[in-house]
């Protein structure tokens, strides 16, 4: 779709979707003509164009936001919107509540091959992680990664993975989140933009309307 709402491509992960009502929205790839929708969507899919759905009306599309994630957004429907107990499903790796303590003082993987448990080794001692990137860990648990410089590496690691970064202190990610990370000093998830040919980093920070802000390499 281009910047004037036309529709360009045929859609292909979409082909057809019809209502429990029997209302067609979705017919051979295209949209339905005229027809009026309440959209569910979370916020930066809307306010902040990730993956660039509705970038080319964002501002004319009135919303509710409903949380950050998918996971999130559900979570708030259920304890706000039907009053439900969330309680048992609290939980440290972001997909329901995210109320872990950032440290490195609880559980944490003792060796490297437990934190970065499926990454492939590259040449000069160097691994790899598709999602993540290359990195050394020989002085582990301190990591030297590619684009982000010196972490320091705790908790448990796998799918849920902190690290101390000397620029902007701890945060958490795993492969389902980043580029996303949760950053414990905002308390908020921000974005970091992939870039390995700068020596400085480019984080998007979502708070008051939405800034990039820029910082150097941890340790460099």
């Amino acid at each position: 779709m281009d910047e004037n709402g036309f529709v360009t491509q045929v859609g292909v992960r979409v082909v057809n979707a019809t209502l429990n009502n029997g209302t067609k929205i979705i017919e051979n790839g295209m949209p339905v003509d005229g027809l009026v929708l309440n959209v569910a969507i979370v916020d930066f899919l809307v306010d902040n164009k990730g993956d660039q759905y509705f970038s080319f009306r964002t501002d004319a599309v009135e919303n509710v936001k409903l949380g950050f994630t998918y996971q999130s957004a559900l979570a708030e429907y259920i304890f706000d919107g039907l009053e439900g107990d969330l309680s048992k499903y609290s939980s440290i790796d972001g997909r329901i509540k995210f109320d872990a303590q950032a440290s490195a003082d609880t559980t944490q993987a003792t060796n490297t091959n437990a934190f970065f448990s499926s990454a492939t080794v590259q040449e000069g001692d160097w691994k790899n992680l598709p999602w993540f990137g290359t990195f050394w860990d020989k002085e582990f648990p301190w990591v030297y990664h590619a684009e982000h410089g010196w972490l320091y590496a705790g908790g448990t690691g796998g799918v849920s993975m902190w690290f101390y970064d000397l620029e902007i202190g701890w945060w958490w990610t795993n492969q389902q989140y980043y580029p996303y990370i949760y950053l414990d000093s905002e308390k908020d998830w921000i974005f970091y933009q992939p870039n390995s040919d700068s020596i400085n980093r480019f984080f998007y920070f979502f708070k008051d309307g939405g800034k990039w802000q820029t910082f150097s390499r941890s340790g460099i």
